[in-house]
């Protein structure tokens, strides 16, 4: 799914001015950039697109007020669904463990990245792994989707679906009522005040 032309140069300036922070490396930043908007814009992609990281980036923006580290929030918008294989069980350690090595490059602090990567594998079961309102409010904004409108929320299955092409349509459709009973049962109320 292809990012209109603004909506890239949109997620390129918070990068940008979010990595201007720590005096990365300009040479990083342009690289490790390249490198977000090629994972997710990998061919078996419809839902976890650089579309789902606007619209994460837009809630941290919108909800800034309730943000305790909305730098730690940013990173992890951008590298929670940086490895996605949907055969794969591993993606959002692999994920946190790719954004730990970026972000040192990027001379971040290690308490951010420690913070950065406690999201990032909190988005593997959405439960956060430490005692963290950010983290909370973060994955708040992973599942945003769950309460949007019924067209919307459509067209998210539909994308999902995609994702999951190689698994049979009957397995697939009682796996994902599994998950979203789930979810929405241990999401209620939501983590955060958000």
């Amino acid at each position: 799914m292809a990012l209109p032309p603004p909506e890239l140069l949109f997620l390129r300036r918070v990068w940008r001015e979010l990595c201007l922070k720590y005096n990365s490396p300009q040479m990083l930043v342009n690289q490790f950039f390249e490198e977000i908007v090629q994972a997710y814009w990998e061919p078996q992609r419809f839902y976890h697109t650089l579309l789902h990281i606007r619209h994460i980036v837009e809630l941290i923006f919108e909800h800034k007020t309730l943000v305790n580290s909305e730098e730690a929030l940013l990173f992890a918008a951008f590298y929670h669904d940086f490895v996605y294989h949907t055969h794969s069980y591993q993606n959002e350690e692999k994920s946190a463990e790719y954004a730990e090595k970026c972000l040192q490059q990027l001379l971040v602090d290690n308490e951010l990245i420690s913070k950065v990567s406690n999201i990032i594998v909190s988005t593997k079961t959405h439960d956060c792994q430490i005692n963290d309102s950010d983290c909370a409010l973060f994955l708040d904004f992973d599942l945003h989707i769950l309460s949007v409108s019924a067209t919307e929320f459509a067209e998210y299955e539909k994308n999902i679906r995609n994702e999951y092409t190689w698994v049979e349509e009957e397995i697939f459709w009682q796996k994902r009522t599994q998950i979203l009973s789930y979810t929405t049962a241990f999401r209620e109320p939501k983590a955060s005040d958000f």
